[in-house]
């Protein structure tokens, strides 16, 4: 329905007041809700990120894997024989691969003397592009066939006395299934907002040791805000980061902890604490006329609207050297190798095979 024809719906207004159990600027009914058993409590998760991580690329399993556990008891290594150089070069095209999957939550890559004999230029590009990347882990992936999307319900300016009108919903986004949010937007009524939020999560979400989020969009241009919360209470200060999409084109939308910006009812507190990542206790993604201070949103329209979204993730930054490859013993190869590591701009250590135990030379890089 064009946005024209709407006049403002008291069973929308209604309706939001019902799933999010509170009656903007009086307060929370949430108690009624749960003691009627229609708004049962929904958990958030423990991520806080863990010690750090090594990987071990092999193509066999090595024998003294215990031993270099037992020298090195802080860091949790992860074994992955069986590695074909092909999953190394899918990574390097930006293609789904098992290797670029597992190797998402790695601090260090390490590939071994079995594998890194067999690696061209090209496949050890592929692997430090890997090593690049800030860690991440899903926190909503949203591709996924059971995903639950109940905590999600629209929040629109109907609330204000608004005609717009939003939802969240799990779509087929060409091979996979994304949430999208989409509707109309009107600025009739003094409005100019819609948005999804989830209910609250109890007890909240920790992300305590993470940077910040990263999300994966589709969106039609405008301007979008992504908003968390370190309160349960309704009317409770929200960090907010705004993002610019690019029509029809998938991008990943980088926000820094530190970036978010303090506001409350739409104007920015100057004196705010930083934001907490060890308690976030509701998600929300909104289009709005304004940013915040009421200052325009400089790339809004009104009208109809879609943001696809196919993951939430929390990232960040390796805990020690990205990359730990062995050295060929052939110096033609050798020398590839060294050309491939300084064109991928990746700190990394190369093992020099022949030069005392292999062993050794791994607690060292490691350490």
């Amino acid at each position: 329905m064009n946005a024209k024809d709407r006049s403002w719906d008291i069973k929308d207004f209604l309706s939001t007041l019902a799933f999010f159990g509170e009656i903007p600027f009086l307060g929370s009914f949430r108690w009624v809700q749960q003691w009627l058993g229609q708004s049962p409590k929904v958990p958030g998760m423990m991520m806080a990120a863990p010690d750090p991580k090594v990987a071990l690329l092999s193509a066999t399993k090595p024998a003294w894997m215990s031993n270099l556990q037992r020298h090195l008891p802080s860091v949790t290594f992860q074994l992955y024989n069986g590695v074909e150089v092909e999953d190394l070069l899918a990574i390097k095209k930006d293609e789904p691969s098992c290797a670029a999957n597992k190797l998402s939550t790695i601090d260090t890559v390490v590939v071994l003397p079995d594998l890194a004999v067999a690696l061209q230029k090209s496949a050890i590009a592929a692997t430090a592009k890997t090593a690049q990347r800030p860690l991440s882990k899903f926190v909503f992936d949203f591709t996924q066939p059971e995903f639950d999307i109940s905590p999600w319900g629209s929040l629109d300016d109907v609330v204000m006395g608004g005609i717009s009108q939003g939802r969240f919903a799990l779509s087929q986004a060409g091979k996979a299934q994304a949430a999208v949010f989409s509707g109309v937007i009107s600025t009739d009524n003094s409005g100019g907002f819609s948005s999804v939020r989830t209910r609250n999560f109890e007890p909240p979400f920790n992300f305590s040791g993470w940077t910040g989020i990263q999300l994966r969009v589709k969106g039609d241009g405008q301007r979008y805000k992504f908003i968390l919360r370190n309160s349960g209470g309704w009317d409770s200060p929200a960090y907010i980061y705004s993002f610019d999409t690019v029509a029809d084109e998938w991008i990943t939308v980088t926000i820094p902890f530190a970036e978010m910006v303090a506001t409350f009812r739409a104007k920015s507190v100057t004196n705010a604490p930083a934001f907490d990542p060890a308690q976030v206790f509701s998600f929300q993604l909104m289009l709005s006329k304004f940013e915040y201070d009421r200052r325009l949103n400089p790339h809004f329209s009104s009208g109809t609207f879609s943001l696809e979204a196919s993951s939430l993730s929390i990232f960040r930054p390796r805990q020690s050297v990205p990359l730990v490859i062995t050295g060929s013993e052939n110096k033609t190869m050798k020398g590839e190798q060294q050309l491939a590591l300084a064109d991928a701009q990746v700190e990394y250590r190369l093992i020099e095979l022949g030069h005392g135990a292999l062993l050794d030379s791994l607690v060292e890089a490691l350490t």
